[in-house]
């Protein structure tokens, strides 16, 4: 993934996100701002699963190894 992609913990935090900003609004939502973040630097995935077109699952293939989701286009 290319560096400022939006990387979350969890789908329910990518959903979240994905609401707030299609709404205009900061991406605060009950339950707690969603925990994502924007990459640093280019990392390399894998693809774990799919929730439609917009939300992918992924594991980190560089260190920490980490699981998450994105709204990046990965095909």
């Amino acid at each position: 993934m290319e560096a400022g992609a939006i990387f979350c913990q969890s789908r329910d935090d990518l959903v979240r996100y994905q609401a707030a900003v299609s709404e205009g609004a900061s991406p605060k939502a009950e339950g707690g701002p969603p925990q994502c973040r924007r990459l640093e630097k280019p990392v390399g995935v894998q693809i774990l699963d799919r929730d439609g077109p917009s939300r992918t699952q992924i594991a980190t293939t560089d260190e920490p190894k980490l699981t998450g989701w994105t709204n990046a286009y990965l095909p």
